[in-house]
């Protein structure tokens, strides 16, 4: 009896995620966002500790939540292990492709300046300037690798797929990349409100942010769209 009224339940749930797909996104992002709000503006984690992962961990908890309501599976927001060795051999090849070049950059740059560069690693969260060694950076890579499973579960593996139940791909893509844009928001706001930006510094760095977010929401949406839902 208890499986068939959990079977029951999961049905309703996903019936009305269905029939009100813009309401039960738009409810989901707001929860989370308040999530992110009290991180940020209340208990000041990011300040803190340099990572506002309480928010990102409950983030992620109630996409978890939410895909298991309407009796999904994680696979279902793209968190599967096909292909995960060549998937994590790119990722690891590419991300120290980029740390290499950027820094070898750095490097020249500074050597031709008449200064003395070296290499040092330590971690440095660029948001509060907070640094440390490896716990810190073990720390911020965890808080980042929770961070990409709650962005990409909520906005691509939840939100694209419902907004695709009324639009067309394109549509649904679009807008859930401005949301991903107004989610990234608030770190301009926040250094307005501190003082550590004015006005017009604040607006540059938004206008900055729509402008590399937008892209990335459109991109990571096209890249879940070929990888899970096609």
């Amino acid at each position: 009896m208890i499986g068939l009224w959990n079977g029951a339940r999961e049905l309703q749930l996903y019936r009305i995620s269905q029939q009100h797909p813009f309401i039960v996104s738009i409810s989901l992002l707001l929860v989370a966002f308040l999530f992110r709000i009290i991180d940020i503006f209340v208990l000041g984690l990011d300040e803190l500790l340099g990572e506002i992962i309480l928010s990102k961990l409950l983030g992620f908890l109630l996409v978890l939540g939410y895909i298991w309501a309407v009796g999904k599976t994680i696979t279902s927001i793209g968190l599967h292990r096909r292909d995960i060795n060549e998937v994590l051999l790119i990722g690891g090849v590419g991300t120290s492709v980029i740390f290499v070049a950027a820094f070898g950059l750095q490097y020249v740059a500074l050597g031709g300046a008449d200064q003395s560069p070296g290499i040092v690693f330590v971690a440095i969260d660029p948001k509060t300037g907070l640094e440390g060694g490896v716990v810190f950076t073990v720390f911020l890579l965890l808080g980042n690798v929770v961070n990409s499973f709650m962005e990409e579960g909520l906005f691509r593996g939840v939100m694209l797929p419902h907004f695709m139940c009324s639009l067309s791909f394109r549509w649904a893509n679009l807008l859930q990349a401005a949301l991903f844009d107004l989610w990234h928001a608030v770190w301009p706001v926040k250094s307005l409100i501190t003082g550590d930006l004015t006005m017009g510094a604040a607006v540059t760095e938004a206008v900055s942010l729509v402008l590399t977010t937008t892209v990335a929401g459109l991109v990571f949406g096209y890249l879940f769209y070929k990888t899970v839902l096609c």
